[in-house]
């Protein structure tokens, strides 16, 4: 996991500028599969300050330690790397220049406080993922 940036305000939008966001990029095999972005409220920074000193440690498995860890549910949209301003950090960040990139986000809850995840795959990284393995030895 390769850290691209944190931040603790960001006036692009209205409800980021009381989030810390922290971007990521997760790799495999040199390879560039998923930009992720984390939006936390200063809030939860506040009940939870160790979640902005995570460097390349994983978010998902940092959280799992937690008792009492809930998830929302999934929501899944389209994003072209020319459109808004997510979709054309994940495509600078995936190096995807144009086509379709598929998103999702869900938020996390660590008793009362919040945080949402933002998570944009390379257009190969489900086409990798349902290939069949070589045969073979």
């Amino acid at each position: 996991m390769e850290p691209l940036a944190q931040s603790g305000v960001d006036a692009e939008t209205w409800h980021l500028a009381t989030a810390h966001r922290r971007r990521v990029v997760l790799s495999a095999a040199d390879e560039r599969w998923v930009y992720a972005e984390t939006l936390i409220p200063l809030a939860t920074v506040a009940a939870h300050p160790w979640l902005v000193h995570l460097g390349n440690q994983s978010l998902g498995a940092t959280l799992a330690r937690h008792p009492g860890l809930r998830r929302g549910p999934f929501e899944y949209t389209a994003l072209q790397p020319t459109g808004s301003a997510l979709g054309r950090r994940a495509g600078a960040a995936l190096e995807i220049p144009e086509g379709v990139l598929w998103a999702r986000r869900s938020w996390f809850a660590l008793g009362a406080y919040r945080l949402c995840v933002l998570e944009v795959f390379h257009p190969r990284a489900g086409a990798e993922a349902s290939s069949p393995s070589p045969q073979g030895g």
